[in-house]
């Protein structure tokens, strides 16, 4: 099982060529970089599960019920609070898209200690989570921190998404929070452009990912760049095209690129193998609006074969 733990925040959106402040109506979608991984991963046919906080109202129960609709096992703590909302506008030629948080007294901040699912997170043969998570408020880091604790406990791989959010905190103060969770970490995954805001490491991706590895001790580190994906493993790097297409919607890609790769980890693929699944997934999460994968594992099948190496 792959269990996933951290916000989801419901997003609303206008419909692509309208803007928020003239939008006369707006789709609604769950959303958070761990739920969208959690998603792409149960989408591949893996059991998987997704630990949270939410409010016991309207909007939260809207929230989980979306996610089980994808057939996620949802432990949620109901507990009060508000639902976290996000504002997503479509960007479109030179007009750029546009994220808005509001997260102000979300439930997912006041996390409690007995929220999370200890004895699942143990049993687990893989848990993820990300950088978003530790950056929402101390209670929060402080969950993340007992996960981990958690997740050693047991003998399933250790997986961290960097996502880096430049409206939690400064680059500095990430890097001095996160880097703490490292020792911990099996799999590693970013963007290439949050590894240099907050890592302040760039040049050729095997450079970056070797130095990553070597300095941190992980096992894996996948690496999500603007024309390819590359991951480091056994001193080897993998490498793949990402496809380059006009997006329907791009906000989903990475996670679903993170969850299919871990899940064909989980399912004995070697690490070419999954990050070639993993590209694929980062390619069809595009070609839908909304930031969770809707594709089938046929889908994923045949969009893996047509994915390149470099």
């Amino acid at each position: 099982m792959l269990i996933t733990f951290g916000a989801t925040a419901l997003r609303l959106s206008p419909p692509a060529g309208d803007r928020l402040e003239t939008a006369g109506q707006f789709d609604a979608h769950a959303t958070g970089p761990e739920s969208d991984a959690a998603v792409a991963a149960r989408r591949t046919g893996i059991e998987t599960a997704h630990a949270t906080v939410l409010p016991d109202s309207p909007l939260g129960r809207r929230v989980a019920n979306e996610l089980r609709a994808h057939d996620l096992d949802v432990r949620v703590t109901w507990t009060e609070g508000r639902q976290g909302l996000a504002f997503y506008e479509h960007g479109a030629g030179v007009r750029e898209p546009v994220w808005l948080d509001d997260r102000t007294s979300a439930a997912f901040d006041d996390i409690e200690m007995g929220a999370l699912p200890l004895d699942a997170v143990r049993e687990a043969d893989c848990v993820y989570f990300t950088g978003a998570t530790p950056g929402y408020s101390t209670p929060a880091a402080e969950a993340a921190a007992r996960f981990v604790r958690a997740a050693r406990e047991g003998d399933g791989l250790t997986a961290f998404g960097l996502e880096y959010r430049a409206e939690q905190w400064s680059p500095e103060d990430a890097k001095e929070t996160l880097s703490g969770y490292f020792p911990a970490v099996d799999v590693f995954v970013a963007r290439e452009r949050d590894v240099e805001t907050v890592l302040g490491r760039d040049g050729q991706p095997s450079q970056v990912a070797h130095a990553l590895a070597h300095e941190h001790g992980f096992e894996t580190v996948v690496l999500v760049r603007d024309r390819t994906t590359v991951a480091w493993h056994d001193s080897t790097l993998y490498e793949f095209s990402v496809v380059d297409s006009d997006a329907v919607d791009p906000t989903g890609a990475v996670a679903a690129c993170t969850g299919a790769f871990l899940a064909r980890l989980l399912d004995g693929a070697d690490t070419e193998t999954a990050l070639r699944y993993g590209t694929a997934a980062h390619a069809l999460a595009r070609t839908v609006d909304g930031p969770l994968a809707t594709f089938s594992r046929s889908e994923l099948d045949r969009a893996a074969e047509a994915i390149e190496g470099r």
